[in-house]
């Protein structure tokens, strides 16, 4: 079912709101949360989409399918996921390196001569 709701908080710091509250215009009248929604106040009206049976199952008609700060900590992630990769395959070289120097293995590099 679509109403138009109107938002009577927000919650989070001043440049991310975590979550919104908003209370349909015309009954039935009941308080829910939002996770994610699109950029508004306190006052403004929000057309929500919600479960007449569980009216906490509710969303924002018109909000984003996931927010930005989670698509930059995902994205953050991966690139520490990606330089992590690195630094253990350049730490197994570095051990394969001297495993080798320790056993004294003298095998002939990939340009013919001896390490």
């Amino acid at each position: 079912m679509q109403i138009v709701a109107s938002v009577t908080e927000v919650n989070g710091s001043r440049r991310a709101p975590d979550t919104v509250v908003v209370r349909p215009v015309d009954p039935p009248y009941f308080e829910s949360t939002l996770h994610r929604f699109p950029d508004v106040s306190v006052g403004d009206r929000l057309d929500v989409v919600f479960d007449p049976q569980n009216p906490a199952r509710i969303a924002a008609a018109d909000g984003p399918l996931i927010n930005g700060s989670a698509l930059v900590v995902a994205g953050l992630d991966l690139l520490s996921l990606l330089a992590l990769l690195f630094a253990l395959a350049a730490a197994a070289e570095l051990v394969r390196r001297a495993w080798a120097r320790l056993r004294g293995d003298r095998r002939p590099g990939p340009d013919g001569s001896h390490r």
